[in-house]
């Protein structure tokens, strides 16, 4: 019956989820520890009981519990909606980028068709013709044949 009378420590559980060893605050002050959320009968507490401390676990979770206000929200909102138009430019920017190089690889793939031909036909043709044809066929056929230099973009791969 003695425990009885101790004034009553009304605080919220666990018990582990503060810094502090609050049984021992307790026992140290004279008080006996009830749940604060269990009952909401607050009949013979403590006038001054013991502060404690939250770990930065549970301070975490209590943070988690907060609800942002209507204008947080909206600047939050315009926020998101500003790095949204952002990705949407830098999109477009690399599509008009991948474009132009898109265009650029089919330059330099006709170009390098067009060196290949250009090389096949030999020396003193001209271009698109075939070897021993043409105006030059007479000295190419008293000429050594040159060795064929391979096409610039095949030397690339």
């Amino acid at each position: 019956m003695a425990n009885e009378q101790k004034p009553i420590w009304y605080l919220p559980g666990p018990n582990f989820r503060y810094v502090e060893d609050v049984k021992a605050l307790a026992r140290e002050a004279g008080l006996r520890i009830i749940d604060a959320n269990t009952t909401t009968d607050r009949s013979n507490a403590a006038e001054n009981p013991p502060e404690v401390t939250l770990k930065p676990v549970a301070a975490a979770v209590r943070a988690a519990d907060y609800v942002p206000t209507k204008a947080e929200l909206m600047a939050a909102h315009e926020h998101l909606l500003q790095i949204r138009a952002d990705l949407d430019a830098e999109r477009e920017r690399l599509h008009a980028q991948a474009a132009e190089q898109a265009a650029e690889r089919a330059r330099l793939a006709d170009l390098a068709e067009k060196l290949a031909t250009d090389q096949d036909a030999g020396p003193g043709n001209p271009p698109g013709t075939e070897l021993g044809t043409g105006a030059g066929a007479a000295s190419a056929a008293t000429e050594p044949a040159a060795e064929p230099k391979p096409a610039r973009a095949a030397r690339a791969k």
